[in-house]
């Protein structure tokens, strides 16, 4: 028996064959998930012939067939609807250690899609619940996220500009998540600025954990200038309060504390 035709060479060669078409499968999915946000549902022309009935695992076969396919989700079951089915298919081509880096790809267009429709309020929410669960998660932690966010930073999970960072989406959440809308206590230029902040923050997340980067249409600002704007705009402190490094908002710019507005 020749040695290239040994089973030792041949479970070799099998072994890089599938290693190759899983990473191939994951780079399409990648691309589908971005193709995904780039278009709107409304708007796309649908070939019947790639309609999925309800409850029926989809085959197809190249990218074309692929593309195809998520136009039709898209068309009928929508964006989140088809968001499901993609990374539910997508998760098995990862390993458990690198789901958080998928999710991660996910937030941050889900964070650009809000932004480009004017929601913020629903970015920061959706943003910082997806933080919480990410921190407590890696630290086998149940604390709240003031106290996770903190705790991450000591344990060097995250620095301590990603620290800051944290602090402030939690801040604006918390004035989104506990007030009506009409009655918030900042601004809507504030929580504008707190999505483009959790952007940064998620990014500088995924390049530290994963050393990676995802694409975004958006511009993107940095780290020191999402937190000279908290300061030097809208007059944030950062300081200790009730044993937690934290933003003090109180007092703030009164141009962007509608606070004096409600009162």
């Amino acid at each position: 028996m020749s040695p290239d035709s040994s089973p030792l060479n041949e479970d070799r060669l099998q072994n890089q064959i599938e290693q190759e078409v899983y990473e191939q499968n994951r780079q399409l999915g990648l691309r589908l998930l971005a193709y995904i946000y780039s278009v709107d549902p409304d708007d796309i022309d649908v070939d019947p012939d790639y309609a999925v009935p309800r409850g029926e695992t989809v085959m197809t076969e190249g990218s074309d067939e692929a593309v195809e396919t998520i136009k039709w989700q898209l068309n009928n079951l929508g964006r989140t609807g088809t968001l499901y089915s993609l990374i539910g298919n997508l998760k098995v081509l990862y390993p458990d250690d690198e789901e958080q880096k998928l999710l991660l790809f996910v937030e941050l267009s889900e964070c650009q899609h809000f932004l480009e429709r004017d929601e913020p309020f629903a970015a920061l929410i959706r943003g910082a619940t997806f933080l919480e669960k990410t921190l407590s998660e890696r630290l086998s932690s149940s604390s709240d996220l003031a106290y996770l966010i903190q705790e991450a930073r000591d344990e060097g999970v995250i620095s301590t500009k990603e620290e800051a960072l944290a602090q402030f989406v939690r801040e604006c959440r918390n004035d989104a998540g506990h007030n009506f809308w009409l009655e918030t206590e900042f601004s809507y230029v504030v929580h504008e600025h707190a999505v483009l902040t959790l952007i940064c923050l998620l990014d500088s997340l995924l390049e530290r954990w994963y050393r990676t980067r995802w694409n975004l249409a958006i511009p993107e600002l940095s780290p020191e200038r999402c937190l000279r704007i908290i300061r030097g705009e809208f007059g944030f402190t950062w300081g200790a309060s009730d044993g937690l490094q934290q933003w003090i908002t109180d007092p703030m710019n009164e141009r962007y504390d509608r606070r004096i507005e409600i009162n």
